[in-house]
């Protein structure tokens, strides 16, 4: 058994852009990492993926309803990520959600 984590990495929206937590989009300057989470979760079920966040943009996040996040997250709507994790550990700060 293995697990894969994303630490504040940006995922994309339901748009397929990338957007740090202001709206500006970032897509251009972005590796696709969510391509290896989404891969993980249909192929491999005893892989674990964990997605830590702070802002509702980052991989994880998905796993939190949009609605939720256009209402308590400024530029909400636009920034959530759409990519869920098994597991999702939302902080203050995410470098803390790490350490945790």
């Amino acid at each position: 058994r293995s697990h894969v984590v994303a630490i504040e990495r940006s995922g994309p929206g339901r748009d397929d852009r990338n957007y740090n937590m202001r709206g500006r989009d970032l897509t251009e300057h972005m590796c696709p990492a969510h391509l290896l989470f989404e891969y993980a979760r249909s192929n491999f079920p005893r892989v674990t993926t964990i997605g830590i966040g702070d802002g509702g943009n980052e991989i994880g996040m998905g796993k939190i309803h949009p609605a939720t996040i256009a209402k308590n997250i400024p530029n909400g709507e636009l920034i959530h990520c759409r990519v869920p994790t098994d597991h999702l550990i939302v902080a203050g700060v995410s470098n803390w959600g790490a350490y945790a």
